[in-house]
């Protein structure tokens, strides 16, 4: 994708299952940080994203993350 390129339509599902369309998110505006697990931290370039949280918010823009990880171990990991 390039900036400014239309999302593609998606779904997933988060830690408590509930499912969250594309559309939600579309409205807003939103950054999708895609990761490969919660175990394995943010790298550097999430730890920047992470702290300018505010300045994405003050667009009106959600930052959704993204991960290969079950349902299950999600909620683990949010307990």
């Amino acid at each position: 994708l390039e900036v400014g390129n239309e999302a593609p339509k998606f779904s997933a599902l988060d830690q408590d299952g509930n499912n969250y369309l594309w559309l939600i998110f579309q409205e807003a505006g939103f950054v999708l940080v895609v990761y490969k697990s919660i175990h394995t931290g943010l790298n550097d370039p999430g730890q920047g994203l992470r702290d300018r949280v505010s300045e994405f918010s003050d667009l009106g823009a959600v930052i959704v993350g993204a991960s290969f990880d079950t349902v299950e171990e999600q909620k683990k990991f949010f307990e």
